[in-house]
């Protein structure tokens, strides 16, 4: 019939979720979380390897720049026993026989992570801006390796993990 109108009327629902709907969402969630995290644990020891050696360059680049900004020779003494290294900055601008420690880094044994070689012990950094031609190879409790080598102009070069 024409002009007649009919409503619908609704009833209101109340806001939220029902149990069922949350107990999907925490059951979904569960089991992407079954899933991410043994892949988590997996890369964190190469995780930990990359950034143990990002704190090595690190220090050694900090060595380096003290070296050339106080005209003093410094140097980077690694410990493979205790998987530790210290900074050290000399008594004289070359040839330093007396040496004070400036810091010791401990956190790549806290990291699980060894200070497996370095050819040339400790890393010198002299006024000039040069350093020690050296490689420094790190390792993690999975075996992985990873090398660090200094050149004689300073540079820093940083190498892939190797098994």
């Amino acid at each position: 019939m024409p002009g007649l109108r009919v409503s619908y009327s609704r009833v209101p629902r109340p806001g939220g979720f029902t149990l069922v709907e949350l107990m999907a969402a925490v059951a979904l969630i569960g089991v992407l979380a079954g899933i991410a995290v043994p892949n988590i644990l997996a890369v964190l020891p190469a995780f930990r390897l990359h950034s143990a050696a990002r704190q090595v360059m690190t220090d050694i680049n900090y060595a380096r720049g003290r070296a050339a900004s106080l005209n003093r020779e410094y140097r980077v003494r690694f410990d493979v026993n205790t998987d530790t290294y210290d900074v050290e900055k000399g008594d004289k601008s070359t040839g330093s026989n007396t040496w004070s420690l400036e810091k010791t880094i401990t956190r790549l044994a806290e990291d699980d992570i060894d200070v497996a070689s370095s050819t040339r012990n400790p890393v010198y950094a002299r006024p000039t801006g040069t350093m020690t031609n050296t490689t420094i190879t790190l390792q993690n409790s999975k075996g992985q390796s990873l090398e660090i080598t200094t050149s004689i102009a300073g540079r820093l070069k940083k190498g892939p993990i190797t098994h």
